[in-house]
């Protein structure tokens, strides 16, 4: 009685794990597809970056954000530089200071897709990123859209979610 008992036992668990396996298949082996940009930066020390698959801005679209997390002053100079366009060393004492110490200032810039040094041209291409910076976390969010209609509806959320926090 008990060894039918403990195989029964045996099979029920074995039935709930292929079940919970063949459930959660997709997040488990799924290919990890990451942003150039994450690349760039995961084995830094003074950054932390953490990739997003999927984040959602409204109930029709969602994209990949790649989240760049400064540790130190010289890292959030170097990402403003990259990203925002932004020399630090160029702006007078009281301006560099608010952007490096933390204040309340959020930015947003658009550019063709793994180009950050370049400009958003007229035309309409197919491929941007948003980069979207917050100094008051030193962290700069890299949205991947694939339309300037996307990267219009990308800035108009965070920017809205931004002001709807601060209030």
């Amino acid at each position: 009685m008990k060894q039918r008992l403990l195989i029964i036992g045996i099979v029920v668990l074995l039935c709930a794990g292929a079940s919970t396996l063949w459930t959660y298949r997709q997040r488990l082996f799924a290919p990890r597809e990451v942003s150039e940009t994450y690349i760039k930066y995961a084995d830094r020390q003074d950054i932390e970056a953490t990739y997003i698959n999927d984040f959602r801005i409204n109930d029709t679209v969602t994209v990949a954000v790649t989240v760049l997390v400064a540790q130190d002053q010289k890292a959030w100079s170097e990402l403003l530089s990259t990203f925002m366009n932004m020399h630090i060393d160029l702006y007078p004492e009281p301006v560099r200071l608010t952007f490096l110490n933390g204040g309340d200032v959020v930015s947003l810039r658009s550019y063709p897709a793994n180009q950050p040094q370049q400009q958003l041209p007229l035309a309409d291409i197919d491929d941007i990123e948003v980069a979207i910076s917050y100094n008051a976390t030193r962290t700069i969010y890299v949205f991947h859209a694939h339309t300037q209609e996307c990267a219009w509806m990308i800035g108009k959320n965070r920017l809205y979610k931004h002001f709807e926090y601060v209030k």
